[in-house]
């Protein structure tokens, strides 16, 4: 039995659950050996696994059973990232906001996902091209499309370009930044592949590569 009475964060000020809340997570939990990151290193660690309807605190919180059965409450204030589970989270700073987001393609192109949040419902993909410091910022169910870069840890320029067409702006988009890639390019351009299919569009560039 995981016990609840020696709840701690390294930054008590950064952590906004209530007991409450920890003992609905902590309900029928399941801890899977993982990693966090910190300043670069791996260090070994039982994470918790949330339930599917509290997969949104994924993006908020580490939860990590100590051997004593406390439990330590990282944030992205604290940590660099996690690994479990097969999913891999790093922490993103964005607007005065810091969360983690998820690795979801890892290549010529980077992918990673946010879903939704407490005060952002929007799923949202962030991409990293190659030689450039700035994520390009794409939400994909948006009647209106914002395609940015948006501010990372060195808070670099944000570019917006906004429309009401999405799948439009959509296919400019994969010309411009896909361009060496005709497979993609193609593919797009036909209605094959819409916006929507941010993930495959990825995955498929990164294979032209290999």
């Amino acid at each position: 039995m995981v016990c609840t009475t020696n709840v701690f964060s390294i930054d008590q000020s950064a952590v906004t659950l209530n007991d409450s809340e920890i003992r609905g997570l902590l309900k029928n939990a399941k801890f899977e050996e993982g990693y966090i990151i910190r300043s670069q290193e791996e260090i070994p660690a039982n994470i918790l696994i949330y339930k599917r309807k509290d997969s949104g605190k994924a993006y908020y919180y580490c939860i990590v059973k100590a051997p004593n059965d406390s439990l330590i409450i990282f944030t992205p204030k604290e940590i660099d990232g996690y690994s479990v589970k097969n999913q891999r989270y790093i922490r993103h700073f964005s607007e005065g906001k810091s969360f983690f987001i998820e690795i979801k393609e890892e290549g010529r192109v980077d992918l990673y996902m946010r879903g939704s949040i407490e005060y952002d419902n929007r799923v949202l993909f962030y991409l990293k091209f190659p030689s450039q410091k700035e994520y390009v910022v794409i939400s994909p169910y948006d009647k209106n499309i914002d395609l940015r870069d948006s501010k990372d840890s060195r808070n670099s320029a944000m570019m917006i370009i906004r429309t009401n067409d999405i799948e439009l702006k959509f296919k400019k988009f994969v010309e411009d930044y896909f361009s060496d890639c005709p497979e993609v390019v193609n593919m797009v351009k036909s209605g094959f592949y819409t916006i929507s299919d941010i993930p495959t569009v990825v995955n498929i560039y990164n294979n032209c590569f290999e």
